[in-house]
């Protein structure tokens, strides 16, 4: 989302509901990093593969 970096506010909405609002810069500093969120049918496998494959960190963890 290129175009968010030039926005002075973004409001991450959930389902309707707005869950956070902040410049750019303080919400991805609050996050501490880039962060995808996918669900699977093995999602061991696809944590495996996105290591082997990208180099990418990744876990299952609740959703935000």
């Amino acid at each position: 989302m290129d175009e968010a970096e030039n926005c002075d506010r973004i409001a991450i909405i959930d389902h309707g509901t707005i869950v956070a609002i902040d410049t750019p810069e303080a919400l991805k500093a609050s996050i501490g990093k880039d962060r995808v969120q996918i669900s699977t049918a093995d999602d061991q496998a696809a944590i495996r593969a996105l290591a082997e494959d990208f180099g990418v960190e990744a876990g299952v963890h609740e959703a935000w």
